[in-house]
């Protein structure tokens, strides 16, 4: 007990640390190298429940943010204004008209840092993001709409002393019930939004940890509990570098997934386009040389069909900065643990080799990754990882070392490559050490 309260102090500490938010869209609104991403903003609203998956830096935790403070009825008009006029989504005054600052939000942030994957770090974790989101709202307490059950309620989520004692049950009611008093208090629909969900979920099955299944049995029961005949939550956005494998119960199918590069109308919202590195880099008076090493170093990320590509934000906005080629980013720990992992086993070695030689290798889309026990992978992975090519080959792609291949054909049999030399760089390092 005294471990687990230990835990909880530690993570509140990290959680209100200055640089957990340091992506917030107002920070880099005003930023030379501000990208227009605001009409992301459309497209989410034209889906219910989301999930899309990203790299590492590609851009989840500022999108959610610019999304949140544009819709959040939570701050004053004007200063909602200040932030987004003369972007590319004013140019609708509509649309502005009828959705700035105009629904009540809930920011459920889970990038905490020094987080590991392990149940006890996990249900933690999830106590102070809800203890966070709760906060944010606590002007509920003064509430004459709400009963005075809920406002008791509202006491234990909003104290910190309380909140570190909420048993399983509590802590995955607690999106539906913020949810439901917000609705009950604005009379409107909610907007949810989340970061970092699922974290710690694959690298629980490549590091074979023993309380995986408890770990995936509160994302499945948080899911199901706050979406699964919900009629208060409108819309929800939840982003995360990988999917959460192994999820079940009736809310895993209402909730669509975007896979990084894979949907062509999100694609362009995580990663830098051409013609945005291209305004940029005029921008930076870069010579035509320079945004040519630019692109090959840091871009090369494509869409399924090959006809949209990306670059990494990241690493552009460093290379602006520095003006040498390289290595910038090399994701999480999540993708560098796996190609180290791969070149201990000779068919998965071949593999690393082949892309290294600037080969494609094969994979499978899976139709339905949903259903897929965790267990099953876990296993598979621990005692037979020749044969799990499949597996780490989809999550080399959704953080951001691997990308589809020109001239994809319209099939569930795939070509993967690196997608430019800052990957292949990082993987060679990685594969010269192992031989």
């Amino acid at each position: 007990m005294a471990s687990a309260l230990f835990l909880f102090a530690i993570l509140v500490k990290i959680c209100f640390s200055s640089d957990i938010r340091d992506n917030s869209f107002a920070r880099i609104r005003n930023k030379p190298t501000f990208v227009d991403k605001t009409p992301l903003i459309y497209e989410f609203l034209k889906h219910k429940y989301l999930f899309i998956n990203a790299p590492s830096k590609f851009g989840k935790s500022t999108n959610l943010d610019m999304i949140g403070l544009f819709l959040s009825s939570h701050r004053p008009k004007k200063v909602i204004e200040n932030q987004f006029i003369w972007t590319k989504i004013w140019e609708s005054e509509e649309f502005v008209r009828n959705n700035l600052g105009q629904y009540p939000v809930i920011h459920f942030n889970l990038k905490i840092r020094g987080y590991s994957s392990n149940y006890e770090h996990t249900f933690t974790s999830f106590k102070v993001s809800l203890y966070n989101a709760f906060i944010e709202h606590a002007y509920l307490l003064e509430s004459e709409k709400l009963g005075e059950d809920q406002i008791k309620m509202l006491e234990i989520y909003t104290d910190l002393t309380n909140i570190k004692l909420l048993d399983t049950d509590t802590v995955a009611n607690g999106l539906a019930f913020l949810a439901d008093v917000l609705y009950q208090h604005h009379g409107k629909q909610v907007i949810l939004l989340a970061d970092e969900f699922g974290r710690g979920i694959t690298e629980g099955i490549l590091k074979n940890h023993l309380d995986l299944s408890l770990v995936v049995g509160l994302y499945s029961s948080i899911l199901n509990t706050t979406f699964h005949n919900s009629t208060v939550i409108s819309h929800a956005l939840l982003c995360g570098e990988s999917w959460i494998y192994g999820l079940k119960g009736p809310a895993v199918s209402l909730i669509e997934r975007v896979s990084f590069m894979q949907r062509i109308e999100f694609s362009r919202f995580y990663g830098f386009t051409y013609d945005e590195v291209d305004r940029l880099m005029a921008k930076f008076n870069t010579s035509k040389e320079e945004k040519v090493e630019g692109l090959k170093w840091y871009g090369g990320y494509s869409s399924y069909d090959g006809l949209f590509k990306v670059c990494n934000p990241f690493s552009i906005i460093e290379y602006l900065s520095h003006k040498n080629t390289m290595v910038f980013w090399t994701g999480s720990a999540l993708a560098p643990d796996l190609v180290r992992r791969m070149l201990e086993v000779d068919n998965l070695k071949r593999l690393i080799l082949d892309l290294v030689t600037k080969k494609t290798v094969n994979m499978n889309l899976e139709k339905d990754i949903k259903i897929v026990e965790v267990e099953f992978i876990r296993n598979k992975v621990e005692e037979l990882p020749q044969y799990c090519e499949n597996f780490f080959l989809q999550v080399l792609t959704e953080a951001g070392f691997l990308t589809f291949a020109e001239n994809q054909m319209q099939s569930n049999n795939v070509f993967l490559k690196f997608p430019n030399e800052e990957v292949l760089s990082a993987v060679v390092k990685y594969t010269v050490l192992k031989t």
